[in-house]
């Protein structure tokens, strides 16, 4: 069986200075395509999460409402709780995003979804 090594063992074990890192210097982090598996954006996962959440709401949608109504009266008024926050969640980004648009030079992207709908 092998034995845990102590603390005082640490310590007294050689090693280069160069292994100890301060704590107040945060990692440098890569944005390679590589680490990003070719996606376009740094924030690529945020666009595929949105994609994922449009995707599960239109199969939400497709249901019987009649027949997810007898279910979430049947003591599941949970899912609904869900859905009511994740609704607050989505609009609080897109609030925010958009006024973030509306502030900047970039009204061009507003304009877009204003056209759309």
């Amino acid at each position: 069986m092998k034995t845990i090594k102590t603390f005082e063992a640490f310590a007294n074990d050689d090693f280069e200075p160069n292994q100890i890192q301060p704590f107040n210097n945060e990692p440098e982090i890569s944005h390679s395509e590589e680490d990003s598996h070719g996606a376009e954006y740094e924030n690529y996962m945020f666009f595929g999460n949105l994609k994922t959440i449009k995707r599960l709401v239109d199969i939400l949608l497709e249901m019987d409402e009649a027949k997810v109504d007898s279910i979430l009266s049947n003591g599941h008024a949970w899912a609904a709780d869900h859905i009511a926050t994740s609704k607050d969640d989505v609009e609080e980004v897109l609030n925010f995003l958009m006024n973030e648009v509306e502030d900047s030079k970039g009204t061009e992207l507003l304009t877009d979804f204003r056209e759309e709908n």
